[in-house]
């Protein structure tokens, strides 16, 4: 169903004007989201289980699982440390019609897979802490190992 469509049916007398506007609205919605970043990332909310974890941490900061469901489905990503951490912002809320308050500063952190929520929990600075997260889960070289162990040796030295 096209625009000029729809117009034509005005001219016709079909629909009237505020019923026009309502449905060519309700379309640009649709081509925004099936357009979207967000779109393309899509994964079905119901095949992502919460862990046991995620399930205490939801009752005990009051998260509900409609919000999780919908930061995880239109939400955007950052894969940091073999994690995928979603997030809303204000613009995509706009853009989607969700209730900002529902999913304001909402972080959800799902495994690689998607298949498991690991934790979720609430933060203003969560994407800025997020991003300047190392890449990959730090492991101490081995060189840097050593060199504490001979500074410990030094100073038990210095102490007897």
């Amino acid at each position: 169903m096209s625009y000029f469509f729809l117009k034509n049916f005005w001219i016709y007398g079909y629909l009237g004007p505020n019923v026009l506007l309502i449905i060519v609205k309700q379309i640009k919605n649709l081509l925004i989201t099936h357009n979207s970043k967000a779109m393309k990332n899509f994964h079905f909310p119901s095949t992502i289980q919460p862990s046991s974890h995620c399930n205490l941490r939801i009752s005990q900061r009051g998260i509900s699982d409609e919000a999780v469901k919908i930061v995880i489905s239109y939400g955007d990503i950052i894969h940091k440390q073999r994690l995928k951490f979603h997030f809303l912002t204000k613009s995509r809320c706009h853009k989607l019609n969700i209730p900002i308050e529902l999913v304001r500063d909402l972080m959800v952190i799902t495994n690689l897979d998607r298949t498991e929520v690991v934790t979720c929990y609430k933060n203003p600075n969560a994407i800025h802490e997020v991003k300047k997260k190392s890449k990959r889960l730090g492991r101490t070289p081995k060189y840097l190992k050593q060199n504490r162990q001979i500074i410990h040796e030094f100073k038990t030295r210095q102490i007897a």
